[in-house]
């Protein structure tokens, strides 16, 4: 089955705007104030937006992609150099373009329309690209930091370990020291008691001996 060309497509953003952050943002205001008053539209508000000039331009056909030829044919037939007075045309750099004639009129308003919109969503998505990017590349540079600083860290650590079971073996040792000395009190006081017990008992044998 033949696919119609997606008239969508007819102008590439990339044309208009080399660098995706020059597109204009959507939609288009006059001034501050009409800005203000419009208020920001999400990527999904674009992209329906996108969806209904699709359906005004192409119905609802199966379309393709344009090759550049039939780009170059379908821009001859939708437009024509000359000077146009549109504020919205000259927003998006197109002051010197106007459509090719009134017949074909409304049609190459929304294939402007339709540019722009492929624009801002080429610049969101660039975006959103360069967001993951730098995301990435502080990911990246956090795990280098860590395997680049690991010997310093691990040396410094490990002297204090070093430090630290020192003073853990003399507080063992203390604790040896203080059991044993503990333990020799209790020696003696057993020792001690033994030999009065004995002398006492010896002294009951020699009484009752005489």
């Amino acid at each position: 089955m033949t696919q119609q060309i997606d008239l969508t497509m007819v102008l590439d953003p990339s044309e208009l705007w080399a660098d995706p952050e020059n597109t204009p943002d959507w939609p288009l205001a006059r001034d501050d104030y009409n800005r203000a008053m419009t208020g920001p539209r999400s990527r999904d508000d674009a992209i329906l937006r996108l969806r209904d000039l699709g359906w005004m331009l192409n119905g609802t056909d199966t379309t393709r992609t344009p090759t550049e030829a039939e780009r170059e044919r379908l821009r001859t037939e939708f437009f024509r150099t000359a000077r146009h007075v549109n504020w919205r045309w000259d927003a998006l750099g197109l002051s010197g373009t106007a459509p090719a004639s009134p017949a074909v009129a409304q049609r190459a308003t929304l294939i402007v329309e339709s540019c722009h919109l492929r624009g801002v969503l080429r610049k969101l998505d660039s975006r959103k690209a360069a967001a993951m990017a730098r995301d990435e590349a502080r990911r990246v540079a956090s795990l280098r930091a860590m395997v680049d600083n690991a010997p310093d860290a691990l040396a410094q650590l490990e002297a204090q370990l070093a430090e630290a079971e020192a003073g853990e073996a003399r507080y063992q040792q203390w604790l040896a020291d203080q059991a044993a000395a503990a333990r020799a009190h209790e020696l003696r006081h057993q020792i001690a008691g033994i030999r009065s017990e004995a002398a006492q008992a010896s002294t009951r044998l020699a009484h009752d001996a005489a």
